[in-house]
């Protein structure tokens, strides 16, 4: 895909309001947990260098962390409480 195609980058702020965290939870997370956020490109080897996210893998993630927490036997389980 061509750089003019590409859809844009999303920020921290950006990511942290789709995922309904603070900005500064995230970006501790990047640093200390990388696996508990959405992949990223960190812009840079400094520890201050701006990270990026792709909405693509964003979106991604946010429905695999739903599908892992949402498993077809809880959803069976409900379904038997609400009977």
């Amino acid at each position: 895909m061509s750089a003019e195609n590409r859809p844009p980058l999303l920020t921290a702020e950006q990511v942290a309001e789709r995922l309904a965290m603070s900005v500064s939870t995230l970006r501790k997370n990047v640093s200390v947990s990388p696996a508990s956020v959405p992949p990223f490109l960190k812009l840079g080897q400094a520890s201050n260098s701006p990270v990026r996210w792709r909405v693509c893998d964003v979106n991604a993630w946010i429905d695999a962390q739903f599908d892992a927490n949402n498993t077809e036997t809880d959803f069976q389980s409900l379904l038997e409480k609400w009977r």
